[in-house]
């Protein structure tokens, strides 16, 4: 089950026909599967999910592929996304 904020999110970006694939996409290989997804929390989980959404731009490869990192290193992901600043 994704957060509501990433289901809208998902919804703005994705074509109805792909937004089934996207939700499995998501709660199968960008949840509680991510590394130390434990620290995370449900609202963490929820911001690597909208990071992963928001660099897709809406295709679905590209979500694919940035799942795939940030199931390497999800803080990567964040900083790529904008959602997080590098310490100065």
């Amino acid at each position: 089950m994704l957060e509501d904020s990433v289901e809208r999110q998902l919804k703005g970006l994705f074509e109805a026909e792909h937004q089934a694939r996207v939700r499995n996409l998501l709660v199968d290989h960008c949840g509680q599967n991510l590394p130390f997804a434990e620290s995370l929390g449900k609202e963490g989980i929820a911001r690597v999910q909208s990071a992963v959404i928001k660099l897709s731009d809406g295709d679905i490869k590209r979500l694919e592929h940035e799942i795939e990192l940030a199931g390497k290193d999800w803080r990567d992901t964040l900083m790529k996304s904008g959602a997080i600043k590098p310490a100065p």
